[in-house]
C-alpha cells in the first residue's frame, strides 16, 4: 500500500481534528465531545493559530477563534506501515487521551484518562454514543454504512512512529473539496486565510510557498512521494512568466512570491532519489522561475543584486517572510517599480544558491551551455555582493542603497551571501562575531532574528523582531558550516535542545521565544505562534550535510 492509500485513513481535514475520512467507500463522520464542566459540545480542537489577543498587528483574525477548542497536545502520528495517531485534550487539570490505529478492515479508537467524557459520532444525523474510556472498533463498509464494535482487548501498535521532524507535516495533512491532498502551514490556517479573504466554507487547497518547498525538503528521505507530490504542485502554480505566488487559497493567489526555495527542494529530492523523469519535466520551470527573478526583482541600480517586491513597502517585506522585520522600516521603496530600492543580502544570497542549483541541475542533465552560463551568472553577482555591500564600519555584508548608504540592522540575514562558500572568506569569517557573541545573535537559545541589542528587539514577543525561527537556522547554519563547521554545529545544538524541549508537549512549533526557547511567550506578552506548523522539524535538519550532499559549497 502506497503513502496516499494509506492517508486514505486520515482523520484531520481543514476544519477540525474532529473528522474522519475513509476515501475508499466515501464515508465521512464527525465525533466531538460534551464539555464536563459546561455541557457544551466541542466540535472542532485544533492547535492555536495565534493568541488571545484582539487586535493583533497586521489582521485581527489572526488570533484564537471562539469555536476552536485549543487545549490540545498532539503525540505520536505515523503513516507508514499502518496509520497511527493520538493526542491529548485537556480538561481542567486532567488529560482525555485519544488514539487511532489502523488495523485490517477498520478503525481501533481508544479513550482513555478522564472518565465519563461522553464522545459522540455521527454520521449523516446518526448519533452513536460512547463514555470514556472505551476501546472501539469501526468498520466501514462499501456500502456507506458503518458497523461499531466495543473492544476491551487493546492492540498495543508497533513501533511505527515517523521521524520527529514529519510530525507536523503529517498533523496537517488534509483533502479538498476535491480529495486532493495538501499540507497547509497549519490546519487552523485553512479557515484563518479563507476567513481574510472572505471565502466562504473553504476547505482548500492551501499553499504557501516558500513553507511547502520546506515541508518537500523534510519529506523527501522518508516519503518520497509525497515529496514529489508538494514539489509537482508548486510547479503547476508557475505562471507563464515564471512567477509562484507566496499563497494561493482555493483559485485565489497574491501578487508577491516568496523566497526560492523550490530550487533546494528539487535538488535535495533529485539527489536522494535519483528521479530523472521528475527533473526533466521540473527543470524548464526551473529556468523560467530564476528569469522571473532576474526579470522582476533586481535593484535598479545594479543588475547583480537583488531585493524585494510589492505593491507596498509592507507587502514587499512580507515577500521576503521576514514578515514585520525592522528591517522593512529602514528599506526605500520604489512606488513605480514596485520593489525596494535597497538591495537584500538574503534575497541575493539566495539566488546565488539557486544558480548553484541550476548549474548541478544542469551537469545532472547533460545541459554544458547553461551549465556554463549559470556558473558565470552566479560568480557575477558574488562579485557585485563584495563590491558594493560589505560594510567595514560593521564587518557585516548588509542591505545596501545606490548611493553606499546601509541598513545598520544586524539580523542573521547577514549571513546568507555565504551558502556556495564563495563569498570573501576573511570578511564572512569577521562577520562571525555576531554570532558568537551573546548580546547579539548568540545567547543561549539561537537564533534570534534580530539583533539582541537593537532598540527594537523583542525575543520573547511579536514574529520577527528577535524569536528563533527553524527556517532560518537550518539557511544560516548551512551557510555558515562553509566556514566554521563547530559553529554550525552550535547552531544544529541549540535548534535540537529547543526543540526537545517543547516537542514533550506535542509542540513542533513555528517560532520561538529567543529568551526561553519555549513556544509560548511569557504571562502578558503578545506573540504570534502555532504550536504544530509544517517546518518545525527543520530545526532537527542537518543543513551542513545536506549542502554537502548538493556539492554547493566549493572545495
Amino acid at each position: 500500500m502506497n503513502l496516499f492509500a494509506k492517508i486514505n485513513w486520515l482523520f484531520n481535514s481543514s476544519e477540525t481534528l474532529g473528522e474522519l475520512y475513509n476515501i475508499t467507500s466515501k464515508t465521512k463522520f464527525s465525533y466531538y465531545f460534551e464539555d464536563p464542566e459546561t455541557g457544551k459540545l466541542i466540535k472542532k480542537f485544533l492547535p492555536s493559530i495565534g493568541q488571545e489577543e484582539e487586535n493583533p498587528p497586521y489582521n485581527e483574525l489572526h488570533k484564537d477563534q471562539a469555536d476552536s477548542y485549543t487545549k490540545i497536545k498532539l503525540g505520536k502520528i505515523s503513516y507508514y506501515p499502518q496509520f497511527f495517531a493520538e493526542y491529548k485534550i485537556q480538561f481542567g487539570n486532567d488529560y482525555l487521551v485519544m488514539s487511532f490505529v489502523q488495523t485490517g478492515l477498520g478503525l481501533r479508537i481508544t479513550a482513555e484518562g478522564i472518565s465519563n467524557i461522553k464522545v459522540i459520532f455521527d454520521q449523516n444525523g446518526e448519533k452513536t454514543k460512547f463514555l470514556t474510556p472505551f476501546n472501539i472498533f469501526i468498520r466501514t463498509f462499501a456500502n456507506q454504512s458503518i458497523e461499531f464494535e466495543c473492544s476491551y482487548q487493546k492492540e498495543q501498535p508497533r513501533d511505527i512512529f515517523s521521524p520527529k521532524e514529519l510530525y507536523s507535516i503529517l498533523w496537517n495533512l488534509c483533502i479538498d473539496d476535491k480529495n486532493n491532498l495538501f499540507v497547509p502551514v497549519s490546519m487552523g490556517w485553512v479557515k484563518l486565510i479563507s476567513d481574510i479573504y472572505k471565502i466562504s466554507h473553504s476547505k482548500g487547497p492551501l499553499i504557501f510557498n516558500w513553507d511547502q518547498s520546506f515541508s518537500s525538503i523534510l519529506s523527501a528521505k522518508d516519503f518520497p512521494e509525497l515529496s514529489k507530490y508538494l514539489i509537482d504542485q508548486l510547479i503547476n502554480l508557475i505562471d507563464d512568466e515564471g512567477f509562484i505566488p507566496q499563497l494561493t487559497i482555493s483559485d485565489i493567489t497574491t501578487k508577491i512570491s516568496n523566497p526560492p526555495i523550490l530550487f533546494l527542494s528539487v535538488a535535495y529530492y533529485y539527489l536522494n532519489n535519483k528521479d530523472l523523469n521528475s527533473l526533466k519535466i521540473w527543470y524548464p520551470y526551473l529556468i523560467d522561475y530564476i528569469n522571473w527573478w532576474e526579470n522582476n526583482r533586481r535593484v535598479d541600480w545594479n543588475e547583480n543584486l537583488f531585493t524585494w517586491g510589492g505593491d507596498s513597502s509592507f507587502e514587499s517585506g512580507l515577500e521576503s517572510g521576514w514578515d514585520n522585520s525592522p528591517l522593512w522600516e529602514r528599506f526605500r521603496y520604489d512606488g513605480d517599480s514596485k520593489k525596494f530600492k535597497t538591495a537584500s543580502t538574503m534575497a541575493s544570497g539566495l539566488i546565488i544558491l539557486s544558480y548553484r542549483i541550476l548549474e548541478i541541475l544542469s551537469k545532472i542533465l547533460g545541459k554544458s551551455d547553461e551549465e556554463k552560463r549559470f556558473k558565470n551568472r552566479r560568480k557575477e553577482i558574488i562579485e557585485s555582493i563584495d563590491k558594493y555591500m560589505w560594510s567595514a564600519n560593521l564587518e557585516a555584508y548588509l542591505p545596501t542603497n545606490s548611493d553606499g548608504s546601509q541598513v545598520e540592522i544586524i539580523t542573521p540575514g547577514i549571513y546568507y551571501t555565504g551558502f556556495t562558500g564563495e563569498i570573501n572568506k576573511d570578511r564572512f569569517e569577521r562577520s562571525l562575531k555576531y554570532i558568537k557573541n551573546p548580546q547579539a545573535l548568540g545567547g543561549d537559545f539561537l537564533i534570534p532574528t534580530l539583533n539582541r541589542s537593537d532598540p527594537s528587539f523583542n525575543g520573547d514577543g511579536d514574529y520577527w523582531r528577535g524569536r528563533v525561527w527553524p527556517p532560518v537556522n537550518f539557511l544560516v547554519a548551512g551557510a555558515i558550516g562553509n566556514y566554521s563547521k563547530s559553529l554550525a554545529n552550535k547552531i544544529l545544538e541549540s535548534s535540537k535542545e529547543i526543540f526537545a524541549k517543547n516537542f514533550i508537549n506535542g509542540i513542533s512549533g513555528e517560532n520561538y521565544s529567543s529568551i526561553s526557547g519555549n513556544l509560548f511567550p511569557q504571562q502578558g506578552v503578545y506573540s504570534r505562534n502555532c504550536p504544530v506548523y509544517i517546518w518545525g522539524g527543520l530545526l532537527l535538519m542537518d543543513p551542513v550535510l545536506i549542502f554537502n550532499l548538493l556539492h554547493i559549497y566549493t572545495k
